[in-house]
């Protein structure tokens, strides 16, 4: 009751014609945003890793991310989950969508593997969720959205084609970048398939403690702590857990909404996203075959979420 005078009066801050468009534009808005989000990370973590190893940073972000998730849960009192079951989904999830993914991802590029492979290698993810969600879910790809994927991948090789000359002789590290985006795309299709009762707050604490756990495991066989907390590295560090945490909300209320495959087809815009922040960010030239690939892969992202608002 003490709440609603205050909602109401909020309320009347927005103008009526915005609170009118609001329903039309959050569908755009959240996708949006989480592209936004995601790319900036690129460059967030470029800065962490410059001044931590791959792993103590990994273990770091996923422990502030999960004290900041707990905290959240706690305070808006989440249903925590009780079964053990469902328990087990839950951590395995979280494991394949956190830990396995970023682990390989944060290694690799710390030991001199380009990220724009990394971002190649993971724009794969679009297409290998429309074979699996069609298999696992029973969620078929239309023609339209089958063309929409395979443009939207020719558009992210056009961008990164564009900005840097691919070195395939690390052949390890491309195996474990190719890793990790098999662990997130299962790890999101086993969320959908097996956690549709999961509380997204309580459930996503519960998955980052989870890879907190997997992360300080494997800094404390491979690594050692490494970590000068230097005021770059700690922004750094402090951008990357939140967005572990709003992120992977917002990723999955998408994927509860959506056809995975829609879901994931935004994953080809992360990389021209990336591209573009960092030729204003950092003066990394982008020509026009990145600027062509932009406009190629909007439209197949386009083309693949038509049928259906995220």
């Amino acid at each position: 009751r003490e709440a609603r005078p205050l909602r109401m009066g909020l309320m009347r801050l927005i103008p009526s014609r915005v609170s009118l468009l609001l329903p039309v534009l959050l569908p755009a808005l959240i996708p949006a945003l989480f592209v936004l989000l995601w790319s900036a990370g690129f460059i967030a973590a470029k800065i962490g890793l410059s001044h931590s190893g791959a792993l103590s940073y990994v273990f770091l972000r996923f422990a502030l991310a999960a004290l900041m998730m707990c905290l959240i849960a706690l305070a808006l009192r989440a249903k925590w989950p009780h079964q053990p079951r469902l328990i087990g989904h839950i951590v395995v999830a979280g494991l394949l969508q956190h830990a396995i993914y970023l682990t390989p991802n944060f290694w690799v590029m710390d030991h001199g593997f380009p990220a724009a492979l990394v971002a190649l290698i993971g724009a794969l993810q679009p297409l290998l969720t429309a074979v699996l969600a069609g298999w696992l879910l029973g969620e078929r790809a239309g023609l339209r959205q089958w063309l929409g994927l395979l443009v939207g991948l020719l558009g992210v090789v056009m961008v990164l084609s564009d900005r840097i000359a691919f070195d395939w002789r690390s052949p390890l590290d491309a195996a474990l970048v190719l890793l990790g985006m098999v662990s997130l795309t299962l790890g999101t299709i086993w969320q959908k398939r097996c956690c549709g009762q999961m509380d997204l707050l309580a459930g996503s604490a519960v998955q980052l403690l989870a890879a907190t756990l997997f992360a300080g495991l494997a800094m404390l066989l491979f690594e050692g702590f490494d970590a000068d907390f230097s005021l770059p590295f700690n922004l750094s560090l402090f951008y990357m857990s939140c967005m572990s945490v709003l992120l992977y909300t917002l990723m999955h209320a998408m994927f509860r909404g959506a056809q995975a495959a829609r879901v994931a087809s935004l994953f080809y815009l992360i990389p021209p996203v990336t591209a573009l922040m960092t030729w204003f960010a950092i003066g990394e030239r982008m020509g026009g075959l990145a600027m062509l690939g932009m406009a190629v892969t909007v439209a197949g992202v386009a083309m693949a979420v038509r049928r259906q608002a995220l």
